[in-house]
């Protein structure tokens, strides 16, 4: 009797065992630990943050991209708006050049140098310088390159339109002066440009000596 209460005792214990080995190959095979699952969880963070990292720096991108391309277009837009609008001055200026010109070109005057011939040029300059006082009050017209000097002596400018005809030997010339009713009073033509102007005989004293002068209200670029 004692043997088989043993036996069944030993078979009790052995069953036990048994089961409890079982159990605990249930538990690893039913999922992760506590520990596992803290660390698939970190990782799962860790992959987690990387891909929003590169996403973040993917999307950053497309707004420099998208930026670059309006800004480029205006600079482009305002360039040529300016180069537009530069044209459309210099043609304006052309036209209130070339409108003035047919307006002094058009004027009636009485000594029109612009209609003599070589000989007759050079003689009616001549007569101007003898006989000055004939041409008291009346208008002058006269056409050529333009130049000017400045004398350190008088610290003046003196302006002078000249009149060529021939070979050189045929230069003349004559010094004006815009006055106060031109609209272009004190603005001269850059050196050499051909003008025509308008103006009444004058005369100054300097240094002694008498000079003759047009006082000139209208002056065109030809």
């Amino acid at each position: 009797m004692k043997k088989h209460t043993v036996a069944a005792i030993i078979i009790v214990m052995c069953m036990a065992c048994a089961l409890a080995a079982g159990c605990s190959d249930g538990a690893d095979a039913e999922g992760p630990g506590p520990s596992n699952v803290a660390a698939a969880a970190d990782s799962g963070k860790q992959e987690a943050a990387g891909a929003g990292a590169q996403g973040g720096a993917g999307a950053a991108a497309p707004p420099e991209t998208a930026g670059a391309a309006p800004e480029t277009t205006t600079e482009t837009e305002e360039g040529a708006a300016a180069a537009a609008e530069e044209a459309k001055a210099a043609e304006e200026a052309k036209a209130a050049e070339a409108a003035v010109a047919a307006e002094v070109l058009d004027a009636e005057v009485d000594v029109d140098f612009m209609s003599l011939n070589t000989i007759l040029l050079q003689a009616e300059l001549n007569n101007i310088r003898m006989n000055s006082d004939q041409y008291e009050g009346k208008t002058i017209r006269m056409s050529g390159p333009y130049y000017s000097v400045f004398l350190p002596e008088t610290s003046q400018e003196y302006h002078f339109v000249t009149v060529v005809k021939g070979d050189a030997c045929c230069v003349q010339g004559m010094e004006f002066r815009l006055n106060e009713e031109s609209e272009a009073h004190g603005k001269y033509p850059d050196a050499n440009r051909t003008i025509v102007v308008i103006g009444t005989l004058e005369k100054y004293e300097e240094w002694g000596s008498t000079y003759l002068y047009l006082s000139a209200d209208r002056i065109a670029f030809i």
